[in-house]
């Protein structure tokens, strides 16, 4: 309701991009701060208890890019996008930022893989594919294999998965305006759940 807000980190540079753990006690989000040694800052995926305490950081390499990191439905994994010279990609880590994988491998052709989100079976990652002409969305198993695009048509952006796994929210620019779609996994067409004049941004 509004009432009892607490401050939970009070560092100079910018934290953002907060993500609940599912167990309700740890909370990851993006940091732009300098740790000892360190003459730049940078965004890297941190994580904090739930009452603010513990902050760490988890990933010792930037991500390079504005998005987070958010969680596996049964909070074993973390997953995020690390942008390189020129392009992006998926990477996926244990939630203590351990056994970094690569998932996908385009960021040399100019592509930006980002904001990508865990399925709640935890077995595959929806994203968005930008090579500045289109974006589509994508889903890649975690281990990287079975590569599908869901959604090819115009810029799509901010997947979000329903909770039996069978459908994908979406934010796309279509005819002009930027709306909320939703789209199956399997088959199926997309369709629009807010589609007007107004701007849509990120479905939760």
């Amino acid at each position: 309701d509004g009432s009892d807000q607490l401050q939970l980190t009070r560092d100079s540079e910018p934290d953002y991009l907060p993500s609940w753990s599912p167990d309700g006690k740890t909370i990851l989000f993006t940091a732009w701060r300098k740790e000892a040694g360190e003459t730049q800052r940078a965004p890297h995926v941190y994580a904090m208890a739930a009452d603010g305490s513990d902050q760490r950081r988890l990933i010792k390499q930037s991500l390079n890019t504005s998005d987070g990191a958010t969680w596996s439905s049964d909070g074993k994994l973390i997953v995020y996008s690390r942008k390189g010279e020129k392009g992006a990609d998926i990477y996926v880590s244990n939630s203590d930022g351990s056994d970094e994988r690569r998932v996908t491998n385009d960021q040399d052709q100019n592509i930006y893989n980002g904001s990508a989100t865990l399925s709640p079976d935890g077995m595959s990652i929806a994203f968005y594919s930008d090579n500045e002409r289109s974006a589509a969305l994508e889903v890649i198993g975690v281990d990287g294999k079975n590569r599908r695009t869901v959604v090819a048509e115009g810029h799509n952006w901010y997947p979000r998965w329903s909770p039996d796994g069978t459908r994908i929210a979406f934010v796309s620019n279509r005819g002009g305006s930027t709306s909320i779609w939703i789209q199956e996994v399997i088959g199926g067409e997309s369709f629009p759940l807010a589609a007007r004049e107004r701007r849509y941004r990120r479905p939760m």
